[in-house]
């Protein structure tokens, strides 16, 4: 009887190791990336940067869990898969614990992904947001590859993520433009050797929302051609932007044509809440 309890207790833990290693944890540190109004997280592309030797090869995304806080209280983060809503969850804070640093200040939340389809992961956020962490859970028995930071020729990928406190505004006909140096804003950037970036900013003011100032946003994924152009016509207006880099300078662009006036000076291109999320080695 001992004998046969011992075995089913061996069976049953060769259960757990099982579940166990069938469930992978990719841990994505934001570093308190400041988000604001509506902007798109990528999961593919951020494992890529933090993991640069792990290969997603038919995983499945199980679930999301996430570390965040709103300003008021009212955030909104919306898991996508394949571009379907799979899960949504309001994101706790208030103004007094916006910009404090300790962990007690951040909401914890987990979106599930209740759908078959393995098209791509993305995390929509909508508020005044900040995110520290970021862990996507997989079905980790598909796939291969190392760990993250890992490799390659000139010393370990590491990857930062960088707030740029500049903005700009421009009429209609006028181009709002912006260059800087982001080692300027992340000393461990000097004298490093960018591999890959991408950069989040807002870049045109509508004038039945002038009062809410740059707010429409977009995402520059600048690798590997190191560039990135967009234009958006309708009738005889158009808008448009243009970012680039060489090392850790970038130069961005923004503006619009034959949009008439608009009512007020704030119409037109802008550049604001900018965001960089950069991949280096030393």
């Amino acid at each position: 009887m001992k004998k046969i309890l011992m075995i089913s207790m061996l069976f049953l833990q060769m259960g757990f190791a099982s579940n166990a290693v069938a469930r992978e944890r990719l841990r994505l540190e934001m570093n308190d990336m400041h988000s604001r109004g509506q902007q798109v997280i990528g999961l593919r592309q951020e494992i890529r940067r933090q993991y640069p030797r792990k290969f997603l090869r038919g995983n499945t995304l199980i679930a999301v869990r996430v570390i965040a806080k709103s300003r008021q209280g009212g955030g909104i983060a919306r898991l996508m898969v394949d571009g379907i809503e799979q899960d949504r969850k309001r994101i706790m804070g208030n103004p007094g614990d916006f910009n404090r640093p300790r962990p007690y200040t951040f909401d914890r939340f987990r979106l599930e992904n209740y759908g078959s389809s393995n098209g791509p992961w993305r995390l929509r956020l909508r508020g005044n947001i900040k995110i520290r962490r970021i862990v996507v859970i997989i079905d980790g028995r598909a796939g291969g590859g190392g760990g993250g930071g890992g490799g390659g020729r000139g010393g370990r990928v590491r990857t930062v993520n960088v707030s740029v406190p500049l903005s700009c505004y421009s009429g209609t006909n006028q181009t709002c433009a912006l260059n800087f140096n982001l080692a300027n804003y992340a000393p461990e950037l000097r004298g490093a050797r960018v591999v890959d970036m991408s950069l989040n900013f807002n870049y045109f003011s509508f004038p039945d929302r002038a009062h809410y100032g740059c707010q429409t946003a977009t995402t520059a994924n600048l690798n590997p051609a190191k560039t990135s152009d967009f234009q958006q016509s309708g009738g005889r207006k158009a808008l448009w932007w243009n970012a680039r880099y060489s090392g850790t300078n970038v130069s961005l662009r923004s503006g619009s044509t034959g949009w008439g006036s608009c009512g007020g000076n704030t119409c037109g291109g802008c550049l604001d809440y900018i965001n960089a999320t950069v991949q280096y080695r030393r």
